[in-house]
């Protein structure tokens, strides 16, 4: 994402907001569903997915995030011995699971 949202990410970078802290929060995503409510159902619902399935992974990472940022508190889904490993098999798994399901949502008889 930070390669299709370069200058919001160059911006977070020059602010020294750290990863998986602001742009991986509720208040965060919260921002990002109100600008896109405009967006025709289909392309706001990908958009969502899409941006939605990082801070997922991430929530199966050994460091979590700060999902309620500004608080200090790092959540996590699973436990440590259970946590998903950056770059491992099983994160790339699910990067293909999710995928799998973006290209199913426009070919589905979802209807908006």
């Amino acid at each position: 994402m930070a390669k299709i949202l370069f200058p919001l990410s160059a911006l977070l970078k020059v602010l020294k907001v750290r990863h998986r802290t602001l742009t991986h929060s509720l208040l965060f995503m919260l921002a990002l569903l109100l600008l896109t409510l405009p967006l025709p159902p289909l392309y706001f619902l990908v958009f969502m997915a899409a941006y939605a399935s990082h801070p997922l992974i991430d929530l199966l990472n050994v460091n979590g995030v700060q999902l309620f940022w500004p608080l200090p508190w790092k959540i996590r889904l699973l436990p440590k011995y259970l946590a998903v490993d950056t770059g491992s098999a099983g994160e790339t798994a699910f990067q293909w699971m999710l995928v799998g399901v973006g290209l199913w949502i426009p070919f589905s008889n979802i209807t908006f």
